[in-house]
């Protein structure tokens, strides 16, 4: 009896489907070959079907791998050729699987409950977390299904301090986490790792001055072995010295990306780091008005470096009494040869102890810093310019069989390298395939007050027609009355007339609850007893878009998709329906008994306030 699977391939943002009829259970070799590397690998978006045939996977399950959102499908499995070689697989000639699907979704706002505003690029491949990473940022994300797996960048704008950093240290921890969980897991997934999903092996921060600095903070609490942190502070202006230079500031697989530092001109305005031998003519005066030596740099980021990296430090060492170092968690031998908590008493200034062996736990060497060298604030607002990689352009079929290149090769030229045609000549890519095609380039600005506005508008960068070319959105941060400043408007409605602005402010963004299950919570407390639990706060309306005003209002979930076409979903996250809760549970039975018996105790709480208390008769 042949069994039919139907297993939907999660490739690159192209989800084919495959069907295929089997004369017996098939082996994990069998589906791993039919699928290819990506088959049978277990994800976060996965649906575990329960097998009860044969093992095929661990746990005799068989895994339907799905694309998150149904609605960014892409071209059926016609579009795809499947020979028996599970390596000759032919990319249609209308898709480029690399940067095929480049979007951007506006995760936060300023509201009642969140301060900063960040924004998430999206590839298939990677994560990009640009804005502010203010305090809930992390539990937001989770909340609204933003996947953390592939997040190793992110990109600080404005300066460095709580409002745009006070959810960094758990935004690490969390991402951590993920990487924990992913390297135990190894083993329960297919054999064949691929790079495209691979296990994150570092971290990268990127801000203005004092990123190292906030890291260190919190030295005393944060200590993990699993995921190393690279903290790169910005501290120099890439077109100071040349203004015409065109050369983006740093670039991978995916994006090329410009600095754009504005500098508060109510400040000094500080000047930018000089070589070391420059600085070691200048003297004392150079390192107080920079603020920080490079030496005070070096112990930051090694005390930064042992936050998150050292290894072996988890371990229980066996010491005398007398020369632990408090505070620590301290261990002795019970009588069965069992691990036993020491309750003291605990060495110190004018105590005795008894001289016995105990177990104590090896203290981190970034916990035994007392204190950091001295800085000062730091008044510049990172920006970032970003531009995603050209993608290769169309695969021309009939030109290559024209040309005799085997069907098997044309995997080759899409992936840019030469292939052997019948007769023995060699087809380059450009034969075959069109001029590339520039992405749309968008913008992260934060522009705190009115006195970054100057900088902003002569910044050089708008001058730079390579810089500038294709730019198509820009997503504002804006502080109290930026909005307003008729400089700000004029600029965005003259120099950048043809860009879509999508912007956040207090004036212009909604109020709106963010996090739901929370609120859903204050809501049923609220009608149980109004006394004890007021309102929470509802969402205020935000700034009407209309035709009048050059940009956006920014609201929660807004999707801008960037590759290959510019495209703008802001239909975004609404505002809370504040009754739905309550009505889910009034709806529910059991649910109905419980608000029975809590609106019970809340009326037993209440007569229990208005009662007068023991010392009150007592003092009469």
């Amino acid at each position: 009896m042949s069994r039919r699977l139907e297993v939907i391939l999660r490739g690159k943002g192209v989800p084919t489907v495959l069907k295929t009829s089997f004369p017996h259970t098939p082996c994990s070799n069998t589906l791993n070959r039919i699928l290819g590397t990506e088959g049978g690998r277990k994800t976060r978006s996965a649906w575990r079907l329960p097998y009860h045939g044969p093992t095929v996977f661990r746990d005799q399950s068989v895994f339907l791998l799905t694309s998150r959102d149904a609605a960014q499908a892409g071209p059926s499995s016609a579009d795809y050729v499947r020979s028996k070689n599970r390596n000759d697989i032919v990319e249609s000639s209308d898709v480029d699987l690399r940067n095929m699907l480049v979007t951007t979704t506006l995760v936060s706002t300023p509201s009642a409950d969140m301060r900063g505003t960040s924004v998430l690029l999206h590839f298939d491949n990677r994560r990009y977390l640009i804005g502010n990473v203010s305090e809930g940022t992390q539990r937001l994300m989770v909340q609204r299904g933003h996947s953390l797996a592939k997040m190793d960048e992110i990109m600080l704008t404005g300066p460095i301090g709580s409002k745009t950093c006070g959810g960094l240290l758990g935004m690490i921890l969390t991402i951590a986490g993920i990487v924990d969980t992913t390297v135990k897991n190894r083993n329960y997934t297919t054999a064949r790792p691929t790079a495209r999903i691979g296990t994150m092996t570092s971290l990268k921060l990127r801000g203005s001055d004092n990123l190292i600095y906030y890291l260190a903070l919190g030295r005393k609490f944060i200590l993990r072995q699993s995921l190393p942190v690279v903290p790169r502070e910005i501290l120099t202006d890439p077109r100071l010295e040349d203004p015409t230079n065109t050369e983006c500031d740093w670039e991978d697989d995916n994006i090329k990306v410009w600095h754009v530092p504005l500098v508060n001109t109510s400040a000094d305005r500080r000047k930018r780091r000089k070589p070391s031998s420059e600085e070691n003519e200048a003297g004392e005066a150079d390192d107080a008005e920079e603020g920080m030596t490079d030496a005070a740099r070096d112990a930051l980021a090694a005390i930064v470096k042992d936050m998150f990296e050292n290894q072996g430090l988890d371990a229980l060492v066996e010491m005398m009494l007398h020369d632990v170092k408090l505070p620590a968690a301290v261990f002795v031998h019970g009588k069965d040869g069992k691990l036993e908590r020491y309750p003291g008493p605990f060495p110190g200034p004018g105590r005795d102890v008894p001289d016995i062996p105990v177990l104590a736990r090896r203290l981190w060497p970034s916990g035994l810093v007392q204190t950091l060298p001295k800085t000062r604030p730091d008044q510049t607002s990172m920006c970032y310019l970003i531009k995603p990689q050209p993608r290769r352009g169309k695969f021309d079929r009939a030109a290559a069989d024209a040309l005799g290149v085997p069907q098997t090769s044309f995997k080759l030229l899409c992936a840019g390298q030469n292939a052997t045609a019948k007769d023995g000549t060699t087809v380059t890519p450009d034969m075959v395939l069109g001029a590339r095609v520039e992405g749309t380039s968008f913008g992260v600005f934060e522009v705190p007050n009115h006195t970054y506005i100057p900088a902003l508008l002569a910044r050089p960068e708008w001058e730079i027609e390579d810089i500038v070319k294709n730019l198509g959105l820009i997503y504002w941060t804006l502080g109290a009355g930026v909005i307003e400043d008729s400089t700000f408007l004029s600029f965005l409605k003259g120099k950048l007339s043809g860009v879509k602005h999508i912007v956040s402010s207090p004036e212009t963004s909604s109020d709106i609850v963010n996090f739901r299950n929370s609120a859903s919570m204050a809501i049923t407390h609220n009608k149980l007893d109004p006394a004890s639990f007021p309102p929470i706060h509802l969402a205020q309306p935000s700034t009407p878009n209309t035709s009048e005003l050059p940009y956006t209002a920014g609201k929660p979930g807004i999707t801008v998709r960037l590759s290959p076409e510019l495209q703008v979903d802001d239909h975004g996250v609404g505002p809370m329906n504040t009754e739905e809760a309550w009505d889910r549970i009034q709806n529910d039975e059991f649910s109905q008994k419980v608000l029975a018996k809590v609106a019970e105790w809340c009326r037993w709480a209440r007569a229990r306030r208005t009662r007068p208390s023991t010392a009150t008769c007592r003092g009469r």
